[in-house]
């Protein structure tokens, strides 16, 4: 049985239009996509004037002068034939149902039973298929295969209302709830109005369909009854015909309560032996297959309508993974023979069903900026669009570094043109740069990247990073790296010598505490702080303990307790309080570890790139473990870079007070949420720290002045050497 969730009204509705509900609204919008309203606003539009539209709806729906927009006609082809109707929200109106959704949904999830699947945070078709899975090895082997009728078109209104009433007595969540509802729709040039039913495409619908239906599963889990429901689609599991049939009989009687019917197509009484199908699985005996185009639509099937909360997360629960295939007999029913063929033409004795998506890259993690610049308006210091470049310094041939190209004006596009690059929005051109002098590209948000744009940068192996405009990495454009086999195999070799990898472990963490210790220095002798000293001091023992470590999970724990007396000692340096307490970094939740994750990402991706022209395979590394989809040697390397180049800048702008608490959001929409670098923030970071790659240095080994990019370069081609045997040692990068 369901909870019942006491809800004060008061603390509802000021949740709903508070700033940070809104701006995770609109991530979770962002990141589903979709088309247009009736308005014609698209989310690229809406974007560039982001903290406007945010700051106009909160103003509105405080103010209690929002009016949502009839919705859009539609509609999308259904996998069985046929098209689905759907009703599509402006942008505007999407972001404010998927702030009420994430407001509401955490407080009427506790009265959803474990019977409903659809539309759920970490409940999707995998768990449904495994509860059916589960009931059949337990003896239920009759099912009412149910469909209701028209279900998100015959919602009576009062009814959900009186419901939600009930569960959250919030009059004015109520009438906001209630003008969604009753939104007319436009199709074509004829306005139509709805008096029943929920919108399907709304990202408020999915929460109230499970809460229309609750009674149902009350009902029906009340009797003693096995039920699994996803949104409309329904399998009640019997042990006999008989309590199927007086199952069915139920359901119609329930249904009737609730103003809905069955759907007298799609609804029957059948067996496990004869087969049926369900949420784009078939069931035959005790073998369980997605169908052809399953695998093709389960991420569609598996989240909720676009923007609503749980959409991108992955289903958890015990799901079996291999599932036995029963050779067919001549009882079998025609679909068991037809999957048992279909198994054995595609060679398979098993079927493995789809795993969830693998994880992101890990840290260093991303943490930025969220607005866009109003539209129109193309800022030139600094620019939207930048190519920072630095003073000349001695360089080999070989890696001619020249400029950064950072793309994140909204809707603007990089081409090719001739041997130059060009970045243009509309028939504006926003830069112009001599392709030759370009050598990494960060490509953020909605910015877009042609063709031959794109053929060139991989032609001449000049890495594309592509991330939201927040920072997270979504991937990186790079010429494949099959051409320095003997090297990686080299790489492999060395991985699996526990000597080598402990030598390296040790060189690395070294040259991290080193670097952290000459930074403490420097604010020390300027400030003269006891906890500096203390820390400095601690530092110097915990590197002298270095060389004793006999195993990687040693030097593994001298990392860690140095990098957690140096952050002690980093915040007592810091000049404004900005509740830095200590490194904190999925999610960041400070503006220092804000500043902290987006200057490790640039400068992770700098050393990725690098690693990669120099012919280094990015995951094979020595100090951190080798794992699926983490560039571990790129993770070493930037453990020497840290301290001189990242932490040093972050002072630098904190401490001048460049950047303040005014230059970040921070999201109190769940708890511990992301602090979030505001846009033209962002751009500020963006143009310290090329000048910071800029800053021209003696390196210690070649003796020459070189910025730090050409330093990240050195280190690699080191690190190389190190690799072949053609040096002794391996030495850190160390500041002096």
């Amino acid at each position: 049985m369901a909870i019942t969730t006491e809800v004060p009204s008061a603390a509802v509705f000021p949740r709903i239009h508070a700033f940070e509900t809104l701006l995770a609204a609109w991530a979770r919008i962002e990141h589903n996509d979709g088309a247009a309203g009736v308005d014609g606003v698209t989310l690229d539009e809406f974007e560039l004037g982001l903290e406007t539209n945010l700051r106009t709806l909160e103003r509105d729906l405080c103010d209690r002068l929002y009016r949502p927009q009839p919705l859009l006609a539609a509609s999308l082809p259904k996998p069985s034939g046929g098209r689905r109707a759907l009703a599509i929200p402006t942008v505007r109106d999407r972001v404010a149902q998927c702030a009420a959704a994430l407001v509401i949904t955490p407080l009427l999830e506790p009265e959803f039973e474990v019977a409903s699947f659809g539309f759920r945070r970490r409940r999707g078709v995998p768990d449904a298929v495994a509860a059916v899975r589960r009931c059949y090895e337990q003896g239920y082997r009759w099912v009412v295969d149910g469909d209701i009728d028209n279900f998100f078109d015959e919602v009576d209104h009062a009814r959900l209302l009186a419901r939600l009433q009930q569960s959250i007595p919030d009059p004015e969540l109520l009438g906001l709830v209630q003008s969604w509802l009753t939104a007319p729709l436009q199709d074509g040039t004829t306005l139509v109005e709805r008096v029943r039913g929920l919108p399907q495409g709304a990202p408020i619908s999915p929460v109230l369909a499970n809460l229309y239906l609750d009674r149902f599963d009350e009902a029906l889990l009340r009797r003693g009854l096995r039920l699994v429901r996803f949104a409309d689609d329904f399998l009640i599991l019997c042990k006999t015909r008989p309590k199927a049939e007086a199952a069915l009989e139920l359901t119609e009687a329930i249904l009737e309560e609730l103003s809905l019917a069955l759907d007298p197509e799609k609804t029957r009484v059948t067996h496990f032996d004869q087969g049926f199908r369900y949420l784009g699985h078939l069931f035959a005996r005790s073998l369980v297959v997605a169908s052809p185009n399953r695998l093709q639509r389960q991420e569609a099937l598996d989240a909720p309508l676009a923007g609503t909360p749980g959409a991108s997360e992955a289903p958890a629960g015990p799901v079996p993974r291999r599932l036995r295939v029963v050779k067919p007999t001549a009882n079998d029913t025609l679909i068991a023979r037809a999957l048992g063929d279909a198994l054995r033409a595609a060679g398979r004795q098993s079927l493995v069903l789809p795993e969830s998506a693998p994880s992101p890259l890990p840290e260093p993690a991303a943490a930025t900026a969220v607005p866009a610049p109003a539209p129109g308006r193309v800022e030139s210091e600094p620019s939207s669009v930048e190519a920072a470049e630095p003073p000349a310094s001695p360089r080999r041939a070989a890696t001619p570094f020249r400029r950064t190209l950072y793309i994140q004006e909204q809707g603007s596009v990089l081409a090719r043109e001739g041997e130059r690059l060009v970045v243009r929005k509309g028939e504006d051109i926003l830069l112009d740069v001599p392709a030759a002098k370009v050598d990494h590209v960060f490509i953020f948000g909605r910015c877009a990247i042609t063709t031959p744009a794109m053929t060139f940068c991989l032609q001449e192996e000049i890495p594309v990073v592509l991330l939201s405009t927040r920072g997270q990495y979504y991937g990186l454009l790079d010429s494949p790296a099959g051409d320095r086999v003997s090297l990686h195999r080299q790489q492999f070799a060395r991985a699996a010598d526990p000597a080598f990898c402990l030598a390296t472990a040790k060189a690395i963490v070294q040259g991290k505490l080193a670097n952290c210790r000459v930074l403490l220095q420097r604010q020390h002798r300027r400030k003269r702080l006891e906890e500096g000293a203390r820390a400095i001091a601690d530092l110097d023992q915990i590197v002298g303990r270095l060389p004793a470590a006999e195993t990687l999970e040693e030097v593994h724990g001298h990392e860690g307790h140095g990098a957690a007396r140096y952050f002690d000692a980093f915040a007592r340096i810091l000049q404004q309080d900005l509740g830095f307490a200590g490194r904190v970094r999925r999610p960041p939740t400070d503006p220092v570890n804000s500043l902290l994750s987006f200057g490790y990402t640039l400068c992770f991706y700098n050393l990725y790139a690098l690693v990669r022209a120099r012919g280094l395979h990015p995951y094979v590394g020595y100090l951190h473990l080798m794992r699926d989809r983490h560039p571990a040697l790129a993770s070493d390397l930037i453990e020497e870079f840290r301290a001189p180049i990242v932490d040093g800048l972050v002072l630098y702008l904190v401490n001048s007070r460049i950047l303040t608490a005014a230059d970040f959001y921070r999201s109190k929409v769940e708890p511990g949420g992301a602090c979030l670098l505001r846009d033209p923030a962002r751009k500020t970071f963006l143009k310290h720290f090329e000048q910071r790659m800029a800053t021209s240095i003696l390196h210690p080994r070649a003796g020459e002045s070189v910025d730090w990019r050409r330093a990240m370069d050195l280190q690699v081609a080191h690190m190389a050497q190190w690799i072949r045997g053609e040096v002794g040692e391996y030495r850190p990068m160390e500041v002096r």
